[in-house]
């Protein structure tokens, strides 16, 4: 049907792989990292307190788990594509527009317009989407591989976004992040990102097309993968609230530690460069930590993953409280790190794994809206907790608490062992 498009030596479902990973490095990876470098600055700007700026940070997590829902079932019957290129263009505007505020309200706005909107239609949520159409039996490596992008930038960006700061303050360094994503995302998004396999000829996990067993494709039973989810028929399913429960608490966990562990580790008295390379142990350690658990996922299935993970952030958690030397923060941060490697791309699987690929823009929406509470309280929580008592400590203290009622979730949440459909079965023999 393609037959140019079907001479290329390699599945091309890498190729998307490659640029969903360039654009979690620079979209959703680079905005969570670099944020909290940007708190202590924009609190002084504006002359308030941290637990301000940090509602200004919660109000994009507001916009685009309200906004997730409806976007899930767009992305499951339109071109993603074209949402991630209308969010590139709201994240660019996004960064231009928070380089000139001059009002709390003003960045408010900003923050919900431009990073409520914009990084939900850039996000992990829309290349995640694009992924999973591409892959079924190593679909956890790829989904992995994706948001290693996103900690990828996390070793890198910090430490780039403090030499901004000091050559040419927030302003300006704010400006240059604009550039660097519209200059690099644009031209990739548009000359190679494809929706789906057929755009390239081929089909899933790169089976190739033969039309002599098309129309017995078709007549195949229809998997779970295929299947069409209604909304209620999603929030029937017990497995869902357990993801629910497991990934709320691993978000909630995450956007608390990401914000404020910077603030954390120069307050008890290290540098800006010594918190940088805090970030850097972190973030290397959940590169590490994708590949590994995503392997580990398809072949063992998703619940051992999520323990491993869960273990590693009660770590963590436990040292960030209540060790103030720089080899403990080190270890605590590394630790984290490698606990929340999974945060994403298990999260992932395991909504595909309920839902299936065909349904998986609803039933991610939903998901997103249903912890949207829990990944709105910690973060301000813990500003809250800072700016009461001067430290940190008893707000990580609870999230160790959290996490332990977490582990009760995988129980009940879907192993998503990989299964080779019928229908990629018999093509797959020919």
């Amino acid at each position: 049907m393609f037959p140019d498009r079907q001479r290329l030596p390699f599945f091309y479902g890498w190729v998307i792989v490659a640029v969903a990973f360039c654009v979690s490095f620079l979209s959703f990876g680079m905005f969570t990292y670099v944020k909290g470098i940007f708190l202590p600055e924009l609190a002084e700007a504006f002359q308030t307190g941290r637990y301000e700026i940090t509602l200004g940070f919660t109000i994009d997590a507001v916009v685009a788990g309200l906004i997730a829902p409806v976007m899930g079932w767009f992305l499951d019957r339109r071109s993603p594509k074209t949402v991630l290129l209308f969010g590139l263009t709201l994240v660019v505007f996004g960064y231009l527009g928070l380089s000139r505020v001059q009002t709390l309200w003003q960045f408010y706005c900003v923050m919900g317009l431009g990073f409520g909107v914009g990084l939900s239609c850039l996000g992990a949520f829309t290349v995640q989407r694009i992924t999973i159409s591409w892959f079924l039996r190593r679909r956890g490596l790829a989904l992995s591989l994706v948001i290693l992008g996103a900690s990828t930038s996390g070793m890198v960006m910090p430490a780039v976004c403090v030499w901004l700061l000091e050559i040419m303050g927030w302003r300006d360094a704010l400006v240059a992040l604009a550039c660097l994503v519209g200059v690099v995302l644009f031209p990739l998004t548009l000359i190679f990102l494809r929706d789906t396999p057929a755009a390239m000829g081929t089909t899933v996990d790169g089976v190739p097309v033969d039309m002599r067993y098309e129309k017995a494709q078709q007549k195949n039973l229809r998997s779970e993968e295929d299947r069409q989810w209604s909304a209620p028929e999603v929030l029937k399913q017990p497995s869902f609230w357990n993801i629910v429960l497991v990934f709320g608490v691993i978000m909630c966990v995450f956007t608390a530690v990401t914000m404020h562990a910077f603030g954390h580790i120069t307050d008890i008295g290290f540098s800006t460069y010594q918190a940088a390379g805090a970030l850097f142990a972190m973030t290397l350690c959940a590169a590490i930590g994708k590949p590994i658990l995503g392997t580990l996922t398809d072949r063992f299935g998703v619940r051992i993953a999520l323990w491993t993970s869960l273990v590693l952030l009660a770590g963590g958690l436990t040292l960030l409280a209540h060790v103030d030397s720089l080899t403990g923060i080190m270890v605590g941060m590394a630790c984290f790190g490698f606990g929340y490697a999974g945060m994403l791309p298990l999260r992932s699987f395991s909504v595909a794994a309920t839902v299936g690929q065909s349904s998986f823009g609803l039933g991610n929406g939903m998901l997103i809206l249903a912890i949207l509470p829990l990944s709105l309280v910690a973060s301000p929580f813990a500003a809250k907790v800072y700016d009461l008592s001067g430290s940190y400590s008893m707000a990580f203290q609870l999230l160790v608490f959290l996490v332990a009622v977490a582990a009760i979730g995988p129980f009940f949440i879907r192993s998503g062992l990989p299964v080779e459909t019928e229908s990629t079965r018999s093509v797959a023999s020919h």
